[in-house]
């Protein structure tokens, strides 16, 4: 019995010293915080885990810090900085109202985690407002602005626009019952020769 409790309690040990190795980074703290109201622009916005983050070097693309406004439209950049636990980038926001932040990190057993947040903007006097982007943002890229990519999409057609069918390539066919004068002619020809090489014929045996 002895022996049983003591291989257990050593099973248990190895299984409690592993449970921190094999977790994944939890989130405890975001700039802004979830259903927070926001009247100034913070400097920047984060998120920040338990632990320290994978440290992929100077290639952070699989790091992600987005916001988007209830207006569909993206905020920012798009690139971001890793320190330890906490990603953060540049803080951008367009106009009032209700945006979400949604974020993606590796964590340090490489296990990539995310999730979102919603928040309000609402901001006091004359408050920084930036242009947003109809796509998603790339680090040193420059985005196209949302009236650009609104005006090059294409027009739909009216369905009740008049739309004249094309001339057609074929001379048009046309049928006429009307006898032609000539065929008439080499008809009637046809049969005065027909009927004349019949009374030849007739005479002939008259004769013999």
């Amino acid at each position: 019995m002895a022996a049983r409790l003591g291989c257990a309690v050593l099973v248990g040990s190895v299984f409690a010293g592993a449970s921190p190795a094999l977790a994944h980074n939890a989130l405890v703290a975001s700039t802004p915080e979830a259903g927070s109201i926001l009247t100034a622009l913070p400097p920047e916005f984060s998120v920040t885990t338990n632990e320290d983050m994978l440290d992929t070097g100077d290639s952070v693309s699989a790091f992600l810090l987005q916001v988007v406004g209830e207006d569909g439209l993206y905020y920012g950049d798009g690139c971001v900085s890793v320190d330890g636990p906490t990603m953060s980038a540049a803080a951008a926001l367009g106009p009032a109202g209700e945006y979400t932040l949604a974020w993606r990190v590796v964590s340090i057993d490489s296990h990539p985690i995310d999730g979102q947040l919603t928040f309000e903007w609402d901001p006091a006097g004359d408050g920084e407002i930036s242009a947003g982007s109809a796509t998603p943002p790339e680090c040193g890229v420059e985005p196209a602005p949302a009236e650009a990519a609104a005006g090059g999409q294409a027009q739909e057609t009216d369905p009740g626009a008049d739309v004249s069918e094309p001339a057609s390539a074929e001379p048009e066919q046309t049928s006429s019952t009307t006898p032609n004068p000539l065929l008439l002619v080499g008809i009637a020809a046809a049969a005065a020769t027909a009927i004349g090489g019949i009374v030849f014929a007739l005479r002939r045996r008259r004769n013999a």
